[in-house]
């Protein structure tokens, strides 16, 4: 798994690639985590314009991220999904958990607000 990132306004922009599956997520939970600790103040956005594949274990990383990031009160919000992929976040009804943007524009803005 290939993780990029940057540091844009009040928020980690984390890019992720190929497949989300068992075999990256525990590699990209304790890269996030890191990168969060590092980063005191501020939220998380997963762009997943170049993500193809979504398992349930990548699904369940997302749910452990998010709840890490409430506990120290900072937001997850994703941008970018492939139609496919969101076709899987609609069949185990996230799309009413997660704050889900078409465009990383519209992600940071509402990552910007309170």
């Amino acid at each position: 798994m290939k993780l990029e990132y940057i540091k844009k306004e009040n928020a980690v922009i984390v890019y992720l690639h190929g497949h989300v599956d068992f075999t990256v997520t525990e590699s990209i939970e304790k890269a996030v985590d890191k990168l969060m600790s590092d980063e005191q103040s501020g939220n998380l956005l997963l762009n997943m314009k170049a993500v193809d594949y979504v398992s349930s274990a990548g699904l369940g990383l997302f749910i452990t991220l998010m709840n890490s990031l409430k506990k120290r009160e900072r937001k997850l919000a994703f941008c970018c999904i492939d139609q496919d992929v969101k076709k899987i976040f609609k069949v185990v009804k996230l799309t009413d958990v997660f704050d889900i943007f078409k465009t990383e524009v519209e992600a940071l803005a509402f990552l910007k607000e309170g």
